[in-house]
């Protein structure tokens, strides 16, 4: 979602909007895996154009463009600011998606504005848009599992309500809805029930470290 951080692909899905989502997950990366960071700049992590048909653009930073709505932190303002570019044909389980993004990733995003607005210089910005990269890819797993998580249980009410006998939604809708939900369901499996269980997040802290406090010193 000045440049900002995009977050994050949800499945491939039958939706009005751009092009289908990609249909794996992309890997975890580990902590501090300088290797890992080469990678994910190589595959598009770099700081990118993105036009919409209005011709208008804005800097993408970190992860891939998502067709359906994105969860970016804008560095200047430390807020992660969302955009949902198709829903379901019924309610919002997709902006719910991105604002689960917005909320895990809130406290590092002004973290890392704080560390841009304190360098003095471009190779200390450099330094921060590395840390906020690599806290990024290193919590990419743990974030989705979350939104997915929020996005399944949101279907599943979408169809409870609005697809039974006396439900507001055609055929069509419904029918979209739960071809939807399988992909979410799947994708939901895939991020959230790894060998060793859920993801955990990793602190902003490992990567935004503070500097330590003389001795003698509050």
């Amino acid at each position: 979602m000045s440049p900002g951080l995009v977050r994050r692909a949800c499945p491939a899905r039958e939706r009005r909007g751009p092009a289908a989502r990609p249909a794996e997950p992309r890997r975890r990366s580990a902590v501090g895996n300088q290797a890992g960071l080469a990678r994910l700049r190589a595959s598009g992590g770099e700081a990118r154009p993105r036009c919409e048909g209005s011709g208008s653009c804005q800097s993408d930073e970190g992860r891939k463009r998502d067709p359906s709505g994105i969860a970016t932190c804008n560095p200047s303002t430390g807020a992660v600011e969302t955009t949902v570019f198709g829903e379901q044909c019924v309610g919002d389980c997709i902006a719910r998606h991105e604002a689960t993004h917005a909320k895990d990733d809130s406290a590092c995003c002004a973290t890392y504005a704080n560390c841009m607005k304190t360098a003095s210089n471009a190779g200390q910005r450099a330094d921060c848009q590395d840390k906020w990269l690599q806290y990024a890819a290193a919590n990419d797993a743990y974030t989705e599992c979350n939104a997915y998580t929020v996005e399944q249980q949101c279907m599943t009410d979408l169809i409870a309500q609005n697809c039974g006998k006396d439900g507001k939604a055609g055929k069509d809708c419904c029918d979209k809805l739960k071809t939807e939900k399988a992909t979410v369901d799947k994708r939901q499996q895939a991020y959230c029930g790894g060998p060793n269980g859920p993801p955990v997040p990793m602190p902003c802290g490992l990567y935004f470290k503070q500097p330590a406090t003389p001795p003698g010193n509050p």
